[in-house]
């Protein structure tokens, strides 16, 4: 293993070392609830809001639980596009954080090399749009696009387009409950999250079928054994 490989592992290591201690002694519900006994003050909570967002991605929360919040706070009109905003500002921090750190070599240049080939046949949007789709972690996304070279524009487009659906669907828990509880804040539709993912397929199809054909094309074998020219004998 060369030095550029072993510093890249050890920093991954701590960096998830960290994510994960943060984690297990950070409580989501206490911090969310603590925010929720701010409502009576609006601006504390819109800063609260704003600091939580920003911190999110430090202990690796869901987003769907912030959301969620924002629904039962401010309801459906208004709470839909501050959750939307707050998404895509929250996916930002790892996707730069990413892009920074982006190598050429080891573990990180393998992932670079995956994803950059990913979103050539895909496209910067509608990659990050399909991978928003799909029912994945938002910041193992945002890790990604950073790493694979997403311009920041198809990352910020593509997050909003494909997290429309999720964040309509957490907000409008949020904004039907009467009490605040994060053991509700889940979203119990099977069939919307088979339909996400359905139209994250359908949103890599096109790509998907252009990839095979020209992987096809260029294959020797469909086009037939290759003859060889015999050398003259002089």
């Amino acid at each position: 293993m060369n030095a550029g490989s072993y510093r890249q592992g050890l920093g991954l290591v701590v960096l998830l070392g960290f994510v994960v201690v943060a984690s297990v002694l950070s409580s989501p519900g206490e911090v969310l609830r603590a925010i929720e006994g701010l409502l009576a003050d609006p601006l504390r909570f819109a800063l609260a809001l704003v600091v939580l967002y920003s911190l999110r991605p430090l202990v690796a929360w869901p987003l769907s639980l912030v959301s969620v919040l924002v629904g039962y706070a401010y309801g459906f009109a208004l709470g839909f596009p501050v959750a939307l905003v707050g998404t895509v500002g929250s996916c930002l921090f790892p996707f730069v954080l990413a892009r920074y750190f982006r190598s050429d070599i080891g573990l990180l240049g393998w992932v670079s090399a995956a994803g950059e080939r990913f979103f050539e046949a895909t496209g910067d949007v509608r990659g990050v749009l399909a991978a928003r789709l799909a029912p994945a972690p938002a910041d193992a996304i945002s890790y990604g696009a950073g790493l694979s070279g997403v311009s920041a524009s198809g990352f910020v487009l593509g997050t909003v387009l494909g997290e429309i659906p999720w964040t309509v669907a957490f907000v409008l828990v949020g904004a039907s409950m009467t009490d605040f509880s994060v053991r509700e804040a889940t979203l119990d539709s099977a069939a919307f999250v088979i339909g996400a993912t359905l139209l994250a397929v359908l949103a890599l199809a096109g790509p998907a079928y252009r990839y095979l054909r020209a992987r096809q094309g260029s294959d020797p074998i469909a086009d037939g054994p290759r003859s060889e020219t015999p050398h003259s004998e002089e």
